[in-house]
């Protein structure tokens, strides 16, 4: 076996065994016919177009669509749930960043944040999440409506876009990521952009059909947070009269700080995965549901662990850091639960020597 061979096999590894099994020997000989024949002297490698049809090939066996095996199918369903229930909560999450842009007087970086009262605002450290965080929320909810119409390369471009001021804002923070204290705050917002806009890349290729959703179903996650955003406001100011009276009553301006925290896009957001995740626990919905809720709740726990981090659980923010550390501990456990339900209910592994269902190589 010459070294180029070697390299060749070494590059397929990344096919599952089953796949290579059946295929890996065409695929090396259709490779090798390519390259023709070389002394070992010659060092050659495979070259970087093989390398990238390779991992092309690899996403689209592993992440399968309908009628590849049925572990892939589980995997990819997963992948292409994270993007769709992912890019839903950005399209529901702009709604409320818009909508506190227009209540600060201008479409500009940089409003305050109207949720919180006080040295809340400090602590959720939301203006500067808003600063970039409008442009990516935006892109985000055009690649849902996109992807949702059937339009995937419109929706990628989208995605794509909305990942630019989300990779590029943690290099713009002096000291980031050890430094600042809200380095967590900054992690969960690239990963909430980043980790729905990568799953929309890597889960609808070529195998899987666009798909073809009505417009009251793609415009749904606006209508939401047209409707939360109205309902959360409302609440607030009947909140501001309230909270008046406990500080006169108990001396504690911060007698009801914690609702705060449930009443954010993230508070929300937990809220929506507790009750999500404890149907599908429930009923059982499979593998797919479970793994793509599990995956999601990460970037809500970095957002909360930023407060933990931020702040003291003495002094006046002792309620919102108990809240906190409450909802954080509710969503790992929630996290690690919906994970060790769904790699348990995932089909087993199609042995090698088995009849393979998937795309055919394209060398």
């Amino acid at each position: 076996m010459s070294l180029l061979e070697r390299r060749y096999r070494s590059v397929l590894r990344l096919l599952p065994a089953a796949y290579r099994a059946e295929r890996e020997e065409e695929m090396v000989a259709a490779f090798m016919e390519m390259s023709g024949d070389a002394p070992d002297e010659e060092n050659l490698r495979p070259r970087w177009g093989e390398i990238a049809s390779v991992v092309a090939l690899a996403t689209r066996v592993r992440l399968g669509g309908a009628g590849s095996a049925p572990r892939s199918f589980a995997w990819g369903a997963t992948v292409r749930l994270i993007a769709l229930l992912g890019l839903a909560f950005q399209s529901v999450y702009a709604v409320f960043t818009i909508a506190d842009l227009i209540r600060a007087g201008a479409l500009r970086a940089g409003s305050e944040a109207v949720l919180t009262p006080g040295s809340t605002v400090v602590l959720l450290n939301f203006g500067k999440i808003t600063q970039l965080g409008g442009g990516a929320l935006i892109c985000s909810a055009v690649a849902f409506i996109a992807i949702m119409r059937g339009r995937v390369r419109v929706a990628r471009i989208a995605a794509l876009l909305g990942l630019l001021p989300a990779l590029i804002h943690p290099f713009t923070q002096p000291g980031w990521p050890w430094i600042d204290p809200f380095w967590p705050s900054d992690l969960g917002y690239l990963l909430s952009v980043a980790v729905p806009a990568i799953a929309l890349l890597l889960g609808f290729h070529a195998d899987v059909p666009p798909l073809r959703s009505p417009w009251w179903l793609t415009l749904l996650p606006v209508a939401i947070g047209v409707v939360f955003d109205v309902v959360t406001r409302t609440i607030l100011s009947s909140h501001w009269a309230l909270s008046d009276l406990l500080t006169r009553w108990t001396g504690d301006p911060e007698a009801i700080a914690w609702s705060y925290l449930w009443l954010d896009p993230q508070g929300l957001a937990i809220v929506g995965l507790v009750v999500t995740g404890v149907v599908v626990l429930a009923r059982r919905c499979g593998p797919s549901w479970a793994l793509a809720l599990a995956v999601l709740g990460v970037p809500l726990l970095t957002f909360r662990l930023s407060l933990i981090v931020a702040t003291a659980p003495e002094g006046p923010n002792a309620v919102l850091w108990t809240t906190a550390l409450a909802q954080s501990v509710l969503v790992a456990a929630l996290i690690a639960l919906l994970t060790a339900t769904g790699l348990k209910a995932l089909p087993g592994k199609v042995r090698p020597g088995a009849a393979v269902s998937g795309p055919a190589p394209v060398p």
